[in-house]
């Protein structure tokens, strides 16, 4: 993989949503740069809609408008508004409180500012609703050509692990329509007797045009398949499967704290060589996926190029010969992504199967070891279609096997599920200030390095 594939993260201008729960996208490092900087990106248009709620309210520091009587989106449906019957934890919780639900299709249409990429997040709370068998619920979510669900009920994805309440399922889109709609329809299932839909809330964010998007000189992503690279297309929507929560409220691609925490596998060099540090993330077969994996070598020992290199498999496939952090960097304490794609073919149960990341260490000048930062998996709309079967059970965390210690007796092939939930790494390395020291002096490196929205390419 060529080298200008690598995308440097910007610390001078890092994108920033407002508000801030829904800056999914880089985290503006404040408390690293000074001096007169570039503004972080500001979506131009930010929409939190409460379905079947009468009255505005604010639910995780986010003002949400009720969608009766709305004047952010416009509503074309016959069913009724109801709220759930059922208790639990989330149901008193906005937007969860509240659903519209029809027996007949409903769509909303949002008037955005700008076309443009546009990330959608569907929160769903597969409650009973007056006059509603919860079993019933079967339907299908659209948006112009788009399939995002399909014979979607929702409690697949709660009643399989004794849970109840919200969650929600998350997109991008390019928004090309010169009206500037996007519209969101919601279907019961035609197969299915007294078949409903439901929805309880919907969020749309405009985005950068070239944060997974290709645009301009950027090669786009690495075919793990082929060997070649490819663009992302803007006529390609993607669904987000797995991406970093440290549990604070946030669902960035990468916040700040992301770079100083890594999953590395440790110090004993003899018991490094005979094994693979591997994930293991449950995937819909018959799709293409994006994997973008964030890297950030800020370990104190290892400060030069060839000090600490490893070779990538992405779904036992080489995706990386030499991975070289600081090499991709052009330096020490520099944060980096990496794309890949990858078509996953037919296999597994029901069209569920693993995509796997694994890395191996190569020795090198300084260390036996591989490192990882972050993960994050897209799935790739294959003719406009992103669903997939409903499954038994889906659950949110990736599979990890990491090699044993040095004093450990287990074998490395017993499996620990990554408490992080759809992450792929945790911090058991350090938290070092000698992180943020670095990253002081590397900032006026990086004025001079990036330009655009989110990142530059470097080449």
């Amino acid at each position: 993989m060529s080298s200008n594939s690598s995308k440097y993260l910007s610390l001078t201008n890092l994108p920033l949503f407002t508000p801030l729960h829904l800056s999914f996208l880089f985290l503006h490092l404040i408390i690293l740069v000074t001096g007169d900087l570039p503004p972080p990106y500001v979506p131009l248009d930010s929409i939190a809609l409460d379905c079947g709620s009468s009255s505005d309210s604010i639910g995780d520091d986010r003002n949400w408008t009720a969608d009766i009587n709305s004047k952010v989106a416009i509503l074309d449906q016959d069913g009724p508004s109801t709220n759930p019957t059922e208790k639990g934890a989330s149901t008193s919780s906005v937007p969860y409180h509240t659903a519209r639900v029809s027996l007949s299709k409903f769509t909303y249409t949002f008037p955005v500012t700008t076309t443009g990429p546009k990330f959608v997040r569907l929160h769903f709370n597969p409650a009973s609703y007056t006059g509603f068998n919860r079993s019933k619920a079967s339907f299908s979510v659209t948006t112009g050509r788009y399939t995002f669900l399909s014979n979607f009920s929702g409690f697949h994805y709660t009643d399989t692990r004794g849970e109840r309440g919200g969650y929600a399922r998350e997109f991008i889109l390019n928004v090309e329509d010169e009206q500037k709609n996007l519209s969101i329809t919601f279907t019961p299932s035609p197969h299915v007797a007294d078949a409903y839909a439901f929805i309880n809330g919907i969020e749309i964010v405009s985005m950068p045009t070239n944060l997974y998007y290709t645009a301009g000189d950027d090669p786009g992503l690495y075919d793990v398949d082929h060997g070649v690279s490819l663009p992302l297309q803007k006529d390609t929507a993607l669904e987000i499967m797995y991406r970093v929560n440290y549990k604070n409220h946030t669902r960035y691609a990468a916040p700040d704290v992301l770079y100083r925490t890594a999953r590395t596998m440790g110090n004993d060099s003899t018991v490094n060589e005979k094994y693979n540090m591997t994930w293991e993330f449950l995937v819909h077969s018959r799709f293409t996926y994006l994997v973008r994996l964030h890297f950030c070598q800020f370990i104190p020992i290892i400060l030069q190029k060839g000090d600490l290199v490893f070779k990538i498999y992405i779904a036992n496939q080489t995706a990386e010969r030499y991975a070289d952090i600081i090499s991709w960097a052009d330096g020490y304490g520099v944060p980096i992504y990496k794309d890949y794609v990858v078509m996953m073919d037919a296999g597994g149960n029901e069209g569920i199967q693993n995509l796997s990341i694994a890395l191996h260490p190569i020795q090198s000048t300084n260390a036996l070891d591989a490192m990882l930062n972050g993960a994050e998996i897209f799935k790739l709309s294959k003719s406009d279609n992103l669903a997939g079967p409903n499954p038994d059970a889906y659950p949110d965390s990736p599979i990890s096997n990491t090699p044993p210690s040095a004093t450990s007796t287990k074998p490395n092939h017993i499996r620990r599920t990554v408490a992080i939930i759809g992450a792929a790494v945790s911090g058991i390395v350090v938290v070092s200030v000698l992180f943020f020291m670095i990253f002081r002096r590397r900032v006026q490196k990086f004025k001079d390095l990036v330009s655009g929205d989110a990142a530059s390419v470097e080449t």
